[in-house]
């Protein structure tokens, strides 16, 4: 939990930013200019992301090792986080689309996408891979990470939708 605070940082940043950036440039009618803002969040956002999830990916063992210095926890948390590797890069798009969605005042869009995203992906996905009887912590990893896909999935479409609309 520690470590994905910390990996978080960057596209929480960048979804604080995005929620401010994109009302002022609409209110001065520069619709343009608060999109272009969005991509190039996302795209900083990414490469910081990218770099998260090649470091948890391949040195997951390493980073559990400066909170536990079990060899079975380390080779459980090591599994886990090749897993999780690739939410990072999922988080990058939705934590900025959903920046830039409460920006556009549809806050409660983001609201729902993320209770949906909790409560009909994650948990469900995670309660039955740990109810199976071979279950690897690299498995919950990657329920994560497709939970991750899909809430990046739901703002993307909306986004789209909202676009054609405007």
């Amino acid at each position: 939990e520690k470590m994905f605070a910390f990996f978080v940082l960057g596209p929480t940043a960048f979804q604080e930013g995005l929620g401010t950036y994109t009302p002022i440039h609409l209110a001065e009618n520069r619709r343009g200019q608060a999109v272009k803002g969005l991509w190039t969040a996302f795209a900083c956002s990414f490469v910081f992301c990218g770099l998260i999830s090649l470091i948890t990916f391949f040195c997951g063992r390493e980073l559990a090792g400066l909170f536990q210095a079990e060899p079975a926890v380390l080779t459980a948390a090591a599994a886990y986080l090749r897993g999780d590797s690739l939410e990072y890069l999922f988080l990058a798009l939705m934590y900025c689309l959903q920046g830039y969605l409460n920006g556009m005042g549809k806050t409660g869009f983001v609201m729902v996408s993320a209770v949906v995203t909790a409560f009909f992906v994650r948990i469900p996905l995670i309660f039955r891979l740990c109810s199976a009887e071979q279950i690897s912590a690299e498995a919950i990893g990657w329920g994560m990470s497709f939970s991750a896909a899909v809430g990046a999935l739901l703002c993307l479409v909306y986004y789209w939708r909202n676009e054609k609309k405007e």
